[in-house]
């Protein structure tokens, strides 16, 4: 692996994104994190893993250089989505029903922001920050009609509408985390909470995911249609050209020709 450390121990795996300080989602990136799920759930040894990252932050989301690319050609393609396209970068796309344990640092965002509400249990320190920043560049967010499962909707709605970072402290007082961990206490209390999934029968723990899983995707596919309709003349409009020039070129974008 190139961009991802993935370690195991005893009945623990261990997935950590290492691509660079920011973690920018590449599609080669992608591809790493879809065959790391799925070694994951072939392992009958490993019974949870750990998500987290080597770096000051989690993920900003996905590679702003591949966004230009495809805004200034205007041919996005539905099949390019790293949710619902050919290459999948979240656990459930690709066929995981094992515990994940997410410890968060730094910048969580936009595609960043999916792949880390995959997690079953959630840590974060304080100075982290979630956010979709997306619509900066007149990127609709793809996950736009599945966040407020994870979230209450007013919340899901301020980070979407808005494009602005909400701080760790906001997510866990409406029950998106589940604990505020000092940094160098991550890892060891992911380790402890990966002891006690461990110590329940794993038969039950199977069915109980299997059952929360289908709960949070019933009728995902129906929103992905949907979501594939409404998206790609959105990214292939000339506003989402000019919002990612204007991004580059550090200066506001000049709005003017919204899909409808």
């Amino acid at each position: 692996m190139v961009y991802i450390d993935y370690q195991k121990k005893e009945q623990v795996a261990y997935i950590f994104l290492n691509r660079s300080n920011f973690n920018a989602i590449n599609y080669e990136m992608a591809e790493e994190l879809g065959q790391v799920w799925r070694d994951f759930e072939g392992d009958h040894g490993i019974r949870v893993c750990i998500l987290g990252s080597k770096t000051d932050n989690f993920s900003a989301g996905f590679d702003i250089h591949q966004i230009r690319k495809m805004a200034e050609a205007g041919e996005y393609e539905w099949s390019k989505s790293v949710m619902f396209g050919d290459i999948r970068v979240g656990p459930r796309d690709n066929g995981v029903t094992k515990p994940i344990i997410g410890i968060y640092h730094g910048i969580v965002n936009a595609t960043g922001l999916w792949l880390a509400l995959q997690a079953d249990i959630i840590l974060a320190t304080p100075e982290t920050t979630f956010g979709l920043g997306e619509g900066l560049l007149n990127f609709p967010v793809e996950f736009a009609g599945m966040l407020s499962r994870y979230m209450p909707r007013a919340i899901a709605n301020e980070l979407l509408l808005t494009a602005r970072s909400l701080p760790a402290r906001r997510l866990y007082e409406v029950g998106t985390i589940n604990e505020i961990v000092a940094r160098e206490d991550l890892l060891p209390k992911a380790e402890k909470v990966a002891s006690y999934i461990c110590s329940c029968g794993p038969g039950a723990v199977s069915v109980m995911k299997k059952l929360a899983d289908e709960a949070v995707s019933a009728g995902s596919k129906a929103i992905g249609e949907r979501t594939g309709e409404l998206v790609v003349p959105v990214v292939n409009s000339q506003d989402t050209r000019e919002g990612v020039r204007a991004f580059f070129e550090k200066r506001k974008p000049r709005w003017g020709s919204a899909t409808k």
